[in-house]
């Protein structure tokens, strides 16, 4: 099939590096335009086969830009993607009225981006290179070999609890029994790609059916059909085992088997290859995999080309100036804006430790015992993988659910699996999932019952539900979204499929999260999601004797702004502060709106003096932004702020942003771009 041209219209540079390679990678001719007026012209003169639009450019409205090339061309397919969530009758407009084939939200995962591509255009692209060792391909094909070789055993396995019901064709314990091992081959064989025993083993477990339904169906011809099923499947599966074992040897020979796939990923930077060597060897005993890099240039583009967890950067790579940038720029990256980061520093200690703070680091010497480097990386990884979507997969088949979690494992997801359900409360209490994918047909209880019992329970109505069946009569699927299911996928899964319905649950779930937990116009916390994790964090610090500061800042004389230059763009400035807010600090620190102008942070084990003059210098980048009115004239903003810090200022909340927000009036009053620390009497002491 040809391959396809495609516009990407986007005004941020870092989602073009992130997107267009991926596109490329897969034979896609890429136009890039960063405004509407660009993306004009691009479309008058070529032949497009999709238009992927960002919500807002510098010269228009996406939604605007969409609905002026629909009037001239309705044929072009259509992606819109957006930063911010936008309301239904957007949403409406979008897909009924402009004909969008896709909505999408930042961030996004870029292979799971191509694959909803390669859907639209109704195929998969073959990339035009040849695929890395480590590509999900390779992976997936040892995976198959490992259950080709046991493959044969099961069958074994099946065929002897044949055996036995031939000679107690009453006893329903041995036919259910025997149902449940030919129910599991059935759906992860073909999984697996092995559709023929999938279907011979489907055809036993529908005899086996007959034999539970009516036990009069038993007769000799009964068993000489299943005689003849058995000996095909047992010759068949001998067979294909050492077909595949020698595909996986001829194109992954480098690769043992079993094979385990990596659990997190993270980028080092460093031109010292024994320190990488260290490192990667470190992160093979913890099913890391390391991604290196020993030039700033190489760590963006991998970075852009790979789904993150942490990034180590040598502080004197190239200059401590340089390394800063470059974790400036990384935070820059689509969906990297809380990525856990650390430098790598030869001397122990680095002078300019504010900075470090201030994009969001921490320090890491690179003369560490071997034990202590080990529990900081362990440690940078766990950050990052607390907001990594968990899922939860339960299935009393462990082949078929091993490769499930592999597979959403690679996209950067935390997955699980559960073959018993008697321990699924406890485990989903303990494990916290944000989707559960829940097989129709368990030992003892059937998915239906489960997923009527966890609907019942408040904490669980509203997890997204998706049934693995073998089963796809119309029966089964009203069952399904009868007893509280959102979705159902067919076995055998295919991979994209299983990915681009697992991904829309999840942002749709994420999105009715942010409506709840998020500010639409910063992107920061709201105040009653901010006021619940501070209160954790003060009680951790409590119990840790660690310093809690609380930082409430100000933008000086908005009002005057919106009144001078117009509430949209007094919004810009709001969106502006947030945005550089959230790619500044720790993942750890919080961040939220307190209300109008006001925003709110704090900040565990740091020194007010700190933290005072890393505010000072995200101040610095703040007032250099430059501002356009709704009549194009170009300003600036600022903002103030005040600190108190736990124990000092108090033990309670209410006690610390009282004494911030008396700081935060004694700075306004002393004019803009003020920060204050102590009150006028601890100054005087």
């Amino acid at each position: 099939m040809s391959f396809k041209s495609i516009l990407l219209l986007d005004d941020d540079p870092q989602f073009h590096r992130l997107i267009v390679p991926v596109l490329k990678s897969r034979g896609h001719r890429v136009l890039q335009a960063h405004s509407g007026q660009e993306a004009s012209s691009i479309v008058e003169r070529e032949k497009l086969d999709l238009i992927i639009v960002d919500g807002q450019l510098p010269d228009c409205n996406g939604i605007e830009w969409i609905a002026r090339s629909r009037a001239k061309d309705d044929r072009v397919g259509l992606i819109f993607v957006s930063a911010y969530w936008r309301d239904a009758q957007s949403y409406h407009k979008l897909t009924k009225e402009l004909g969008v084939s896709l909505v999408l939200h930042k961030p996004i995962i870029p292979s799971v981006f191509a694959a909803e591509v390669d859907i639209l255009f109704g195929h998969k692209s073959p990339s035009v290179e040849p695929a890395p060792v480590e590509d999900i391909e390779d992976t997936l094909l040892v995976l198959r070999s490992e259950y080709a070789r046991e493959l044969p055993l099961k069958l074994r396995e099946l065929a002897h609890s044949l055996r036995q019901i031939r000679t107690q064709p009453d006893n329903f314990f041995l036919v259910g029994e025997a149902r449940t091992l030919s129910h599991r081959l059935r759906g992860t064989a073909a999984s697996y790609g092995f559709p023929q025993i999938g279907e011979k083993v489907g055809h036993v477990e529908n005899r086996l059916a007959a034999i539970q339904n009516n036990s009069q169906v038993v007769n000799d011809g009964f068993w000489a059909e299943i005689d003849v099923a058995m000996d095909f499947l047992v010759g068949e599966s001998e067979a294909v085992a050492g077909q595949v074992a020698r595909q996986v040897s001829e194109r992954v020979p480098g690769i043992p088997v079993p094979y385990s796939p990596a659990i997190a990923r993270i980028l080092v930077v460093d031109d010292d290859e024994a320190f990488l060597d260290l490192i990667e060897e470190l992160g093979r005993a913890h099913l890391v995999q390391v991604i290196r890099a020993t030039t700033a240039p190489e760590a963006l583009e991998k970075a852009c080309m790979s789904v993150l967890d942490a990034a180590l950067i040598d502080v004197e790579l190239e200059s401590e100036e340089a390394a800063f940038k470059l974790a400036v720029d990384v935070r820059a990256l689509p969906g990297y804006d809380s990525l856990p980061l650390a430098f790598i520093s030869g001397g122990g200690h680095m002078e300019n430790n504010v900075d470090v703070n201030r994009v969001g680091a921490v320090c890491l010497d690179r003369s560490l015992e071997r034990g202590a480097l080990e529990a900081a990386l362990q440690q940078l990884i766990a950050i990052r993988q607390v907001a990594r979507p968990r899922v939860l997969v339960v299935d009393d088949d462990n082949d078929f659910s091993r490769r499930i979690a592999f597979v959403l494992s690679y996209e950067g997801m935390v997955a699980i699996t559960l073959d018993d359900t008697e321990t699924i409360l406890e485990v989903m209490q303990e494990f916290s999932p944000d989707l559960l994918l829940l097989d129709v047909m368990m030992p003892g209880v059937s998915g239906f019952d489960i997923c009527r019992m966890l609907r019942a329970i408040p904490r669980w109505q509203d997890l997204p539900i998706l049934f693995l069946t073998s089963h796809t009569d119309v029966e089964s699927r009203v069952a399904a979204f009868q007893s509280g299911g959102d979705d159902y996928l067919a076995k055998p899964v295919v991979n994209e499929e299983l990915l681009t319905r697992i991904k829309v649950r999840l942002e749709r779930a994420r999105l009715l999260q942010e409506r709840i937990d998020k500010d639409p116009i910063t992107g920061l916390l709201l105040r009653r999601s901010f006021m619940e994790q501070l209160a954790a964090m003060l009680s951790e610090s409590q119990r840790q004797k660690w310093a809690v500061t609380v930082c409430l800042i100000d933008i000086d004389d908005f009002k005057g702004l919106a009144e001078t230059y117009g509430h949209l763009a007094s919004d810009g400035v709001l969106n502006a502060l947030g945005d550089l807010l959230r790619r500044r600090f720790r993942a750890e620190d919080l961040r939220g709106r307190w209300g109008g102008e006001q925003f709110v942070l704090a900040f565990r084990a740091e020194t007010m003096p700190d933290i005072k003059e890393m505010m000072e210098r995200v101040l610095a980048e703040f007032i250099a932004v430059e501002f356009r009115g709704e009549f194009g004239q170009s300003f600036y903003a600022s903002f103030s702020g005040g600190l108190s810090q736990f124990p000092e200022d108090g033990n309670t909340i209410h006690d610390l942003l009282k004494a911030a927000d008396g700081r935060l009036l004694e700075a306004k009053s002393s004019g803009p771009k003020h920060f204050v620390m102590a009150s006028p009497e601890k100054q005087k002491a």
